[in-house]
């Protein structure tokens, strides 16, 4: 059964993959690249000290994603499609655990705001993976 919880895990689990590709230094083989402008570098994202705990974390758990992650996170950029920026924005960096005091002033939103949107987001592509016909309108 499809719910916000799977979708949700869903988004954490192609942001491990997309971080997991991004340490190997995988890149396609193609001229251009169809891999999002959302993240060119992770120290944007976090702070020093956040940056640094990450990749502790990372040269512990090295690993190749395989085919199958890789083309999960590929479905879940499609799902990225169907929300407006700043909903996208905020899914992507609670997908990398970014904390909602950071994404918050980032967005100059209020914390009730910021989840009101994630959950929003959650909602939004569970309805559109439910009811596949029913196009962008909810």
């Amino acid at each position: 059964m499809i719910d916000a919880d799977m979708v949700a895990a869903r988004f954490e689990e192609a942001a491990k993959t997309e971080y997991d590709l991004y340490v190997h230094g995988v890149k396609p083989q193609e001229y251009g690249t169809n891999l999002p402008d959302m993240i060119k570098e992770f120290k944007d994202i976090y702070s020093r000290d956040e940056f640094i705990d990450k990749m502790d974390i990372v040269m512990r758990n090295m690993r190749r994603p395989s085919g199958r992650e890789i083309d999960r996170m590929y479905q879940v950029w499609e799902w990225r499609t169907w929300l407006e920026l700043n909903e996208r924005q905020i899914v992507v960096w609670r997908s990398y655990k970014i904390r909602w005091k950071t994404i918050c002033r980032r967005q100059r939103i209020s914390r009730a705001t910021a989840h009101r949107h994630w959950m929003g987001a959650m909602v939004k592509i569970t309805h559109r993976l439910k009811n596949p016909q029913t196009g962008r309108d909810m």
